[in-house]
């Protein structure tokens, strides 16, 4: 194990090799979740480490690849189709039209050219999860329609009853784009999550948390246009 004089951090050089370990296999691990802050700072340092040869880009088909590389390539493979919208292994077609017959003819059109894709690479859709001819779906926390998107009654519905204040401003983070000004909404709950904060449970304390379930409630009606 060497130190490098330009940094405080240790290197150590290992060599694995997996076919003179017969016990060795890979394990399939889910992704950890990281803070948004921390992204940068953790692209920064696999770049880094890539730099040093400590870690190298795999490109090509191994049992021993991450999910980010699958899902990097599907993306890959599905790119240039129209009013098609993929986020981790899902995918959403959306048809356009000024009438209803010429949105199903064109969402007709868009899944043609999907199911072709998906042969040329290879790609397997399963079809006990296809859902066709939607007036509307809710993808990724939002309920999408022809009129545009509002949130997913069903989180809706959980913040309603949530009853954990930090829980809380956690949560409705997620939705934040159809409440303007959530920040001044949220003051009163946050400041009781602050570090050394006093716990006092005030009539503003109080009147914050049940407008915040009335506004998620009320947004309901008024989704946000898209183009």
């Amino acid at each position: 194990m060497t130190n490098s004089s330009q940094s405080s951090k240790s290197l150590a050089h290992l060599e694995i090799w997996a076919r003179h370990v017969s016990w060795l296999k890979p394990k399939k691990m889910q992704c950890r979740r990281m803070p948004f802050a921390l992204e940068g700072k953790a692209k920064s340092e696999i770049e880094n480490l890539v730099n040093q040869g400590t870690l190298a880009p795999v490109t090509k088909s191994t049992e021993w690849v991450s999910s980010e590389i699958f899902l990097q390539k599907l993306g890959e493979a599905l790119e240039g189709l129209h009013n098609t919208i993929n986020v981790a292994d899902d995918i959403v077609l959306a048809g356009c039209g000024k009438t209803d017959a010429e949105s199903k003819a064109n969402l007709e059109s868009r899944t043609k050219e999907l199911k072709q894709r998906c042969v040329e690479k290879n790609i397997v859709l399963n079809q006990k999860k296809t859902v066709l001819d939607q007036k509307q779906v809710v993808f990724m926390g939002h309920l999408a329609t022809a009129d545009g998107i509002s949130p997913d009654p069903a989180k809706v519905e959980a913040i309603q009853t949530l009853p954990a204040v930090r829980c809380l401003c956690g949560t409705v983070q997620y939705l934040a784009r159809y409440i303007p000004n959530l920040s001044e909404h949220l003051e009163p709950l946050r400041a009781l999550t602050r570090n050394k904060a006093d716990w006092n449970w005030t009539k503003e304390c109080k009147q914050a948390f049940e407008n915040i379930k009335i506004l998620w409630s009320t947004q309901q009606s008024c989704p946000i246009l898209t183009t």
